[in-house]
């Protein structure tokens, strides 16, 4: 059978969210640049605010570095791309469709393939148009002088190959999580992960009498992919691109190994590998564990160290008692949909 069958099959299911990242683009771009050089020209007409033309250049700058590095507008593609793996891959499995899939004459690795190719090129296309669109109506306007010294390739490059690595680690954790809200819940704490945990460990070593000025380092950061896309563009982050590039790599391979390796009967489980169930209670109580020492002892902070330390300890502790007793009763539960799918 064509590709075409597969490639239109996942097209129709996710219709909506891809429409909805080429629309988050436009309105990030052309649509905010329109807005924006309106602004300026209203700006220089009335200078209600008596300001000096360097002023206004300093502004005009500033509103370009907003438009192509905008905070709100990246945080939604980060949203809507992770939504868009969760509806490829967890959605198909509590409705049943899945078993479905599994039935045609498909090898499991030419499907995962084609489900991220389909977002990746998506995304791609959207966002690039859009950005250079953005660029092109302020370069050719009589405001062009502004763009002269704004790393338009390099900011460009920086949140196209973060974003993509965000969606090929979604869909990854897509293959480890057995249905829909499991998939959403664990993509973003893992994406989160790599500086919440560094954190959660500066807390530790500060609360047992270690360095109190304990910094990210920067590669923690890069890694640590939604603050790195909203990091404005610095020449120090950007040498660690190739580790965004790795992760891109590392995910797609190994949920495409993954996926080929699923079982269906654990369809709408939590987790699709029950190898995996005892380093997840270990992994989830630790960090738990560390949560709740870091909130407990925050509490006490104002008292004496000895206290302060007491604190910490009975925090963690609930912690992990806590989450020990709620992840054995979530890695036991089955979703309706799959049961009777």
């Amino acid at each position: 059978m064509s590709a075409k069958v597969l490639i239109k099959r996942d097209i129709k299911q996710t219709s909506l969210i891809l429409w909805g990242i080429v629309v988050i683009s436009l309105l990030q771009f052309p649509g905010s640049a329109i807005l924006m050089l309106e602004d300026w020209r209203a700006t220089i007409k009335d200078n209600s605010f008596q300001l000096t033309e360097r002023q206004m250049e300093q502004n005009f700058v500033y509103d370009l570095q907003s438009l192509f590095e905008g905070s709100g507008f990246i945080v939604l593609q980060m949203v809507i791309l992770v939504l868009l793996a969760a509806a490829l891959l967890g959605a198909e499995r509590n409705s049943g469709r899945h078993d479905f899939l599994m039935s045609l004459p498909y090898k499991r690795s030419t499907i995962y393939f084609y489900k991220w190719f389909i977002g990746t090129v998506v995304f791609i296309l959207s966002h690039t148009v859009s950005y250079f669109l953005a660029y092109a109506l302020i370069a050719g306007s009589e405001f062009s002088h502004v763009t002269a010294e704004f790393p338009v390739a390099q900011n460009y490059v920086k949140t196209l190959i973060t974003l993509v690595a965000i969606f090929s680690f979604a869909l990854f954790i897509g293959t480890i999580a057995g249905e829909l809200i499991s998939q959403i819940v664990l993509t973003f704490i893992f994406l989160f992960f790599p500086t919440g945990f560094w954190n959660l460990l500066q807390t530790l070593f500060s609360i047992h009498g270690g360095s109190e000025i304990f910094i990210t380092p920067e590669w923690i950061i890069t890694i640590t992919l939604p603050i790195n896309a909203l990091t404005p563009y610095n020449d120090n982050l950007f040498p660690y691109a190739w580790l965004i590039l790795l992760m891109t790599v590392i995910s797609y391979a190994a949920g495409r190994w993954l996926y080929e390796r699923g079982s269906n009967e654990h369809n709408g489980e939590f987790l699709m590998f029950k190898q995996l169930h005892e380093f997840f209670i270990i992994g989830v109580t630790l960090c738990f564990g560390l949560l709740g020492g870091a909130v407990t002892s925050s509490i006490a902070a104002n008292i004496h160290s000895i206290y302060q330390l007491a604190a910490y300890w009975i925090g963690a502790g609930a912690g992990v008692l806590f989450s020990y007793l709620v992840i054995k009763k979530v890695l036991q539960m089955k979703t309706l949909q799959s049961k009777t799918a």
